[in-house]
């Protein structure tokens, strides 16, 4: 073979080698942007809104709301209680909540009472969660809470507080 045919094989050959890297670069980069444009939720739910379309941009700081997930499998309860209602209420204690609209009664531990007193409201904000195995409860369902105060119940505030969802972690 003579000296030219194979300087022109050779760099045929590293051209050829060339181009097999610039096309794994290449790969590797769209495998980045298709992973960009992926949005992945850190748990099992339910999509219960879409905020976003296809081909609208987001960004990451300040962060953009594409999808509401929701776990229904457990329901929080928060209810706003006066300030004066701490010495009755405390965690682990109990609450009776009544879904008018289901017309249904559970039993609920206190989860935990909120550390901080709104300072315009003067109220505190205790959280109870319920399982919802029959995910029969829905977020944002409005109920009637009472407190058993020894033997007997006293009502919450005249203002029935929402159900919202908790998103527990898989």
């Amino acid at each position: 073979m003579s000296p030219a045919v194979w300087d022109q094989a050779r760099i045929g050959y590293d051209r050829s080698q060339v181009a097999v890297q610039q096309a794994q670069v290449a790969l590797s980069s769209a495998q980045n942007t298709a992973g960009d444009t992926t949005v992945y939720s850190p748990f099992t739910g339910i999509v219960t809104s879409k905020r976003k379309s296809t081909g609208e941009t987001v960004t990451m700081m300040p962060p953009t709301v594409v999808l509401v997930v929701q776990d229904l499998s457990k329901i929080e309860v928060r209810v706003k209680l006066a300030e004066n209602a701490l010495n009755r209420v405390n965690a682990g204690g109990a609450m009776k909540v009544h879904f008018p609209s289901l017309n249904a009664d559970r039993d609920v531990s206190i989860d935990r009472v909120n550390p901080s007193v709104d300072p315009l409201n003067r109220t505190v904000e205790i959280v109870g969660i319920i399982p919802n195995d029959d995910r029969s409860l829905k977020s944002g369902m409005l109920v009637e809470v009472t407190f058993p105060q020894n033997g007997s119940s006293s009502a919450a505030p005249s203002a029935a507080p929402s159900v919202t969802a908790v998103a527990s972690k898989p």
